[in-house]
């Protein structure tokens, strides 16, 4: 009986991890992941500068990339106060005026395929955080003819309510695409943030939210991004990368795309404003370190220079630098 009991255990245990190889084996393919190589920093030198060295993306596609047109859409403003954007807060938080924040999320339009980055916020929260003129980011869409249904996959750059507070809200209205978001961001949401009341009790993220990213795990609809702080970006798909940039939040994430002209980088919270670019200024709003902020901003402006077009997260500017193609619409490329 007992060897009978054992034999039983060792067949139970190697069905579980033939499930287990064939689930790893299709989340690898879905997320296009071979075996990529990092840039690593050297003793001493900030990665920023190493990455001026080694700013070449590491793909695992082959052929052509498509060439996408970006929108920003703008569902929402408010005021908030510059100590959250600016570190130290500039002008000094004693002189420091309320600045106009523009929330949005953005569309990657390509030929055969529509994408998010990020969802921003569903209607009960916008009421609850105050978001003035603000529009449900589902129905915005339908100005591009495009329902939730249309789109194929949605990248999270981090886990705060007006980036993935809308992921429930995408869901219940017909999305069934896929989900990328970086492996670290995962790992901190699940086994670090948990341990603290304080993040228990916030929208770091809300719960139903985080749950599609977990139920589409399961699903095989889901990828976690691999990727160290401020390495190499990863190509996700075909002419769509994301690179890892701590700071603002663990295991966020920018993202990278190829217009077939300029790459337009959509920083999202790795750079509030254009003021943090241009002035060498992290973010105000630091979950890791003031190094991994200065980092961020650092590889974002090398990432101009190479001629890339930088968008920030929440400068209101955005709406007035790029044409309206609709209301609320603004096309990067």
């Amino acid at each position: 009986m007992k060897e009978e009991k054992k034999g039983s255990i060792t067949r139970e245990k190697k069905e579980i991890n033939k499930d287990r190889r064939d689930f790893l084996k299709k989340s690898s393919l879905f997320a296009g992941a071979a075996i990529l190589t990092f840039a690593t920093s050297s003793y001493g030198e900030p990665v920023y500068e190493q990455q001026k060295r080694q700013n070449k993306m590491q793909t695992s596609f082959s052929g052509k990339r498509p060439e996408y047109e970006v929108y920003a859409l703008k569902y929402g403003e408010r005021i908030e106060q510059s100590y959250g954007t600016y570190w130290m807060s500039w002008p000094p938080f004693t002189e420091s005026k309320p600045i106009l924040y523009g929330y949005y999320y953005w569309l990657i339009k390509g030929p055969d395929a529509n994408y998010l980055f990020d969802t921003g916020v569903a209607p009960d929260h916008a009421e609850y955080y105050k978001i003035q003129k603000y529009e449900d980011p589902v129905k915005m869409l339908t100005r591009m003819d495009l329902k939730a249904e249309d789109i194929n996959a949605i990248a999270i750059s981090h886990y705060h309510w007006d980036h993935a507070d809308g992921l429930s809200n995408f869901t219940k209205n017909g999305f069934k695409g896929n989900i990328f978001t970086h492996k670290y961001a995962f790992h901190w949401l699940t086994q670090i943030a948990p341990k603290y009341p304080e993040y228990r009790a916030s929208d770091l993220p809300n719960k139903i939210d985080f749950a599609v990213v977990t139920n589409a795990l399961f699903d095989n609809k889901a990828a976690l991004v691999p990727g160290e702080h401020a390495s190499a970006p990863v190509e996700i798909l075909p002419g769509i990368s994301v690179q890892r940039m701590d700071g603002h939040f663990p295991g966020q994430i920018i993202l990278i795309v190829n217009t077939g002209n300029q790459p337009v980088v959509l920083a999202a919270d790795a750079s509030y404003m254009y003021g943090n670019l241009e002035n060498g200024w992290p973010v105000g709003l630091l979950h890791t370190t003031l190094n991994d902020g200065l980092d961020a901003i650092h590889i974002l402006n090398n990432h101009k220079q190479n001629g890339a077009v930088i968008v920030p997260g929440h400068d209101p500017l955005v709406a007035e630098r790029y044409p309206e193609v609709k209301k609320g619409i603004y096309q990067i490329a």
